[in-house]
């Protein structure tokens, strides 16, 4: 029996076509990534810009050829170098994929890392930890009424009945979208996502004891909250976070490092939104195991009825992937029997760059990909994501301001 793909052939072809800003009846010959170029450089080649990959890789269309800039490491190229093959062999429309050394990763970093100035001794990596949580009441480029509509969507979007089902079994809709409309967090990540549409690189916003810096290589804040200075990035991809650790290392010693991330749910009776705090974490033929500084049961308590919906927080092993879009099914039954609890593209990465700094690590689960839950049907988990940001927070004894 041939093994089956997680993600579906369907939503796949959606996938690419969406990422790609491709049109079925005007495919392109091409797509070209130029590795280690910032978007306004690939600007700089000429071309129409069609907007960004998830935030980060800016896509521009020249001809028939799409240009890609390609700053975020290897593990990135491999995802797409999966997706874009597969959408081939399912659509017969061959895109040739060409990857072109531009510029240096390791160089990016550096000069990243020189464009923040101090580098405090602790990090925080996840864009809403310490960015969204701690934004003030930003001036928004339009009207105060369609961040409202956008907020009703967002909502409507975190309670659909096939994913409140997914992560809660029963539960009244209408409870839960009451209880996102007053949540401080949420509205302020809310905020956060209507800004990233508002606002253009090199943007700087007033936020929480810190200003939030949109650069066009990774977001980020620094912030001084109870004496304690903290550098938050946003989410880096796979290998990326190497050569970023590489370059802070350079400036000083990282003494703690925090991550607040999103993975795929491996056991049965975990559900989405339930926490996962690991403790051990296998990429490709290497493992390594980890002293997590949140790996216990107590930090998780009192969290656990959050909306008043049961958050079970799962301790153990993890995998690390470089893209969701290669797992089949037999892959992570395989990893499931032994012993895994789930699946995700980072920790491995991140555990590996910083091996000398003490690490506290909790992901929120997004998705059930041997349950039939994937990622292409699944919202993002803002609920799961609240109840691990709050963790680290009382965990690090950080206050909320008011709004």
């Amino acid at each position: 029996m041939e093994d089956e793909y997680i993600i579906s052939n369907e939503a796949l072809i959606k996938r690419i076509e969406r990422d790609f800003f491709i049109q079925p009846e005007r495919i392109p010959k091409r797509i070209i990534f130029y590795n280690g170029a910032l978007p306004s450089e690939i600007e700089n080649l000429g071309g129409i810009f069609l907007g960004k990959i998830q935030f980060k890789e800016s896509v521009f269309l020249k001809g028939r050829e799409l240009l890609v800039s390609s700053h975020s490491g290897e593990s990135r190229i491999n995802h797409f170098r999966t997706l874009i093959d597969r959408y081939s062999q399912i659509t017969q429309r061959k895109i040739e994929l060409q990857v072109q050394d531009y510029g240096n990763f390791e160089k990016l970093a550096n000069d990243w890392v020189d464009r923040i100035g101090d580098i405090p001794q602790r990090l925080i990596i996840g864009s809403s930890m310490g960015i969204s949580s701690f934004l003030r009441d930003i001036k928004l480029k339009g009207e105060e009424k369609n961040f409202w509509e956008f907020v009703e969507t967002t909502i409507s979007t975190y309670t659909t009945q096939e994913y409140l089902s997914a992560s809660f079994g029963n539960i009244d809709r209408k409870e839960v979208a009451e209880n996102l409309r007053k949540d401080e967090y949420f509205l302020r990540d809310c905020r956060l996502m209507w800004m990233l549409t508002n606002f253009g690189p090199r943007d700087v916003v007033d936020g929480f004891q810190g200003k939030f810096c949109l650069d066009e290589y990774l977001d980020y804040t620094k912030q001084v909250i109870n004496g304690r200075e903290y550098l938050n990035i946003h989410y880096p991809y796979g290998d990326q976070i190497r050569f970023i650790a590489r370059a802070l290392l350079k400036r000083t010693e990282i003494q703690e490092v925090y991550y607040i991330g999103s993975c795929g749910m491996l056991r049965e009776e975990g559900r989405i939104n339930h926490l996962v705090v690991p403790t051990e974490v296998k990429y490709r033929n290497e493992k390594i195991k980890f002293n997590n500084l949140l790996a216990e049961e107590r930090l998780f308590k009192k969290n656990i009825d959050y909306f008043v919906l049961p958050v079970k927080t799962f301790f153990g092993s993890l995998v690390s992937v470089d893209s969701p879009h290669e797992e089949t099914i037999r892959q992570l039954q395989t990893l499931r029997d032994e012993g895994f609890v789930a699946v995700d593209t980072d920790i491995f990465h991140i555990i590996k760059a910083f091996n000398g700094s003490k690490l506290g690590i909790v992901c929120y689960v997004s998705d059930k990909p041997l349950s039939g839950h994937t990622l292409d049907k699944m919202p993002e988990s803002y609920i799961g994501w609240r109840v691990g940001v709050k963790t680290l927070l009382d965990n690090l004894n950080l206050k909320l301001p008011a709004l």
